[in-house]
């Protein structure tokens, strides 16, 4: 009599450790508010239909030191004609695609004419995503974009 009551503990308790490794899994992540972002895909269509109009383009220079505690990186705004995005508010998500579950926001900070500086306090060579968002006047610029990070400073990685 006690050997269905046992089974059916011992399936609990495995369906519980099941569960609890899956939450705190950081390279498992859910995108964050995916439902919304559903309902509001006209949305994000417009803001594409935006980022073409602008003409803006970004380019990312970042690296991987693995003396320091941070990753610094750096973001070129560049208008369609190729000149420098200056005075604009430029924030970034980023995050190790096998840790997703552990993004980092930050803004950048503008030093010199559309170059913006960033730094991240995870130290992990490999793949990375950033979603960019420049905001100047009633402009409104957005990117995605993935990077290989390698060792070393700001513009040694390949890819």
């Amino acid at each position: 009599m006690l050997v269905p009551v046992g089974l059916l503990l011992l399936s609990l308790g495995i369906g519980a450790v099941t569960l609890v490794l899956a939450l705190s899994d950081p390279g498992f992540a859910v995108e964050k508010d995916y439902y919304r972002k559903g309902l509001e895909w006209d949305r994000e269509l417009a803001q594409e239909r935006r980022n073409r109009e602008l003409g803006w383009r970004a380019e990312i220079e970042a690296g991987v030191d693995p003396a320091a505690a941070t990753v610094p990186f750096l973001v070129r705004l560049v208008d369609a004609g190729g000149g420098p995005v200056v005075g604009a508010a430029v924030e970034v998500e980023a995050f190790h695609l096998a840790r997703s579950a552990e993004p980092f926001r930050t803004p950048l900070e503008e030093v010199s004419p559309g170059r913006y500086r960033g730094t991240l306090p995870l130290r992990r060579a490999g793949k990375w995503e950033f979603r960019l968002r420049a905001v100047r006047g009633e402009e409104v610029f957005t990117d995605r974009q993935q990077r290989l990070l390698f060792s070393g400073p700001p513009g040694a990685e390949e890819g």
